[in-house]
């Protein structure tokens, strides 16, 4: 990783960085249970474990560039939550890039993912480890990671249209990890395809209440460790 990274410095000179975007937008929202960082999903309020989410690549304006990004989902406290104020979450790329085939997720050609927020961090053929985004605070926080697609694995720019598939995990000093989760990044692909990658994905994580168990295991052997 570097403090002056590939992407940032190529993409503010055409005014674009991860804090520049839009703050409306999806969310993965993150909470604390028995020592154990969750992700979950809103609907009307209401906060359910979730391993699956889903953003939307798109070209970085004017058209021509072929420079496709997001920082969509972001990340931000679950309403009610049980976050400590100043808790501090980094994440994990756990696996290589995927990429949907139709019918499951295969390795792509070259493509890889550049992951941002002022460190950096490339994807590739073991996964990769990230760093610390973001931190609690007492009014509040979110942030966004800037995801931006790098065609022949080390360039920004290019890539086949398809979803891309990330499996992530979240991680903070003192609590279990997060249970693996898969953020499915589409550019320029149907809603069919996006809509059966996304039905393909929830079959690779466990259901909600697996994953509740799943956690508290962890928390135990945390404490364990201590």
């Amino acid at each position: 990783m570097k403090i002056l990274t590939r992407t940032i410095a190529l993409l503010l000179p055409l005014g674009i960085c991860a804090s520049a975007f839009g703050h409306a937008g999806p969310r993965i929202y993150v909470d604390v249970e028995n020592d154990t960082v969750v992700t979950k999903k809103s609907h009307n309020s209401v906060y359910e474990l979730s391993q699956v989410f889903e953003g939307t690549l798109t070209e970085l304006s004017p058209a021509g560039t072929n420079i496709w990004r997001t920082d969509f989902p972001g990340f931000e406290a679950a309403g009610a939550h049980q976050i400590p104020d100043e808790t501090a979450f980094g994440f994990n790329v756990l696996d290589p890039v995927k990429v949907w085939n139709g019918s499951t997720f295969v390795d792509p050609g070259t493509e890889e993912f550049n992951i941002s927020r002022i460190l950096d961090v490339t994807t590739g053929a073991g996964g990769a480890s990230g760093f610390t985004f973001f931190t609690q605070s007492d009014v509040g926080s979110h942030a966004h990671l800037l995801y931006a697609l790098l065609g022949n694995g080390s360039t920004l720019g290019g890539g086949d249209n398809g979803v891309y598939a990330l499996k992530l995990e979240l991680t903070s000093s003192g609590l279990a990890n997060s249970a693996p989760f898969y953020l499915l990044l589409s550019k320029n692909a149907s809603t069919g395809d996006a809509a059966a990658a996304f039905a393909y994905a929830g079959t690779l994580v466990p259901e909600p209440a697996s994953a509740a168990s799943i956690a508290l295991l962890g928390a135990t052997l945390l404490r364990r460790r201590r």
